[in-house]
């Protein structure tokens, strides 16, 4: 009996020391990444500083690293209802192309870019149905700015009116029935 308990012990021991040669590592590891502190990031073992926070190190940035990780987030986004399917950024003016993914005709009373220039862009419309575009179509506006950025990040606000077809049998008094509908989204790019 007391062989199979020197046994028991000895092959509890040799567990024990294969779980601390396995995990070793990644317990140091761990411990060396738990103790990098903003502004400094863990990156191959070891701590360096980031003072911008863009997740790379600040002496490994070099201006083609900075202008490829700009460059990867070139965007044009709606959140609902509308898809911006094309976008260009030029010397004072953004160009976007809506379409409406939504039942009816959608005409835009404004679009305005928050984060361009000293004050934002806007450019205001009528929102009446003869300027809108129906479901599945798309339309595109020029909305002049004065920026001197050479890269935009803004978010878009758009806002206007939907028109349903009125589904009354016999003469109506309006043919639409009109909804307020607003959105917002991103634009991120370079100046062409």
């Amino acid at each position: 009996m007391k062989k199979v308990g020197v046994y028991a012990i000895i092959g509890l021991i040799g567990v024990i020391v294969i779980l601390l040669i396995y995990f070793g590592g990644s317990i140091t590891g761990n411990v060396v990444k738990d103790t990098c502190t903003s502004p400094y990031i863990y990156v191959g073992g070891d701590c360096c500083l980031d003072k911008d926070n863009n997740k790379i190190c600040d002496e490994d940035e070099t201006p083609n690293s900075m202008i490829r990780a700009v460059d990867s987030k070139e965007e044009c986004v709606i959140d609902r209802k509308l898809t911006c399917t094309w976008k260009r950024i030029s010397a004072n003016k953004i160009q976007i192309k809506l379409r409406n993914d939504q039942a009816g005709i959608f005409s835009p009373y404004s679009i305005e870019f928050s984060n361009v220039g000293k004050s934002g862009c806007k450019a205001t419309f009528s929102g009446a149905v003869e300027n809108g575009f129906d479901y599945q179509k798309d339309k595109q506006y020029d909305i002049e700015c004065d920026f001197k950025e050479t890269y935009i990040n803004s978010l878009i606000v758009v806002k206007g009116m939907v028109y349903e077809k009125s589904k009354v049998r016999g003469p109506a008094l309006t043919p639409y029935n009109t909804l307020e509908f607003a959105t917002e989204g991103h634009i991120n790019g370079f100046v062409e």
